[in-house]
């Protein structure tokens, strides 16, 4: 990925997920694409969590089937979507541990409440 691609496709990111990836130092468009991929991961996972009942854990057993495909939709957009195995490779393995705990950041992005 080039950053040309990156300016071009950047009005299709999520707000809250660019600006996380960018909080990563993400030093190269291919570091930054993945970087947003997991932050579109980690800003779900904060945002679900974020609605959990006081008390609850965010202990989901797999994707929010709206959440995978914000996932999904991220690897497209950064044009690493349609590779077939995706969704057993490490970058998914790495997404889904972030998206079961999110950090501080990706709360604060989104004006949530820590939990």
């Amino acid at each position: 990925m080039t950053q040309t691609e990156l300016d071009t496709i950047a009005p299709q990111m999520d707000r809250a997920a660019r600006e996380l990836a960018h909080s990563t130092g993400a030093d190269t468009p291919d570091a930054f694409a993945r970087a947003y991929i997991l932050a579109v991961a980690e800003v779900c996972g904060a945002a679900a969590a974020d609605q959990c009942a006081d008390g609850e854990e965010w202990e989901p057993a797999g994707w929010l089937e709206g959440d995978r495909d914000a996932v999904l939709d991220a690897m497209r957009l950064v044009g690493l979507g349609e590779r077939p195995g995706v969704d057993a490779s490490p970058m998914w393995r790495d997404a889904w541990a972030l998206y079961l705990a999110p950090s501080l950041g990706a709360y604060d992005v989104q004006g949530l409440a820590r939990r």
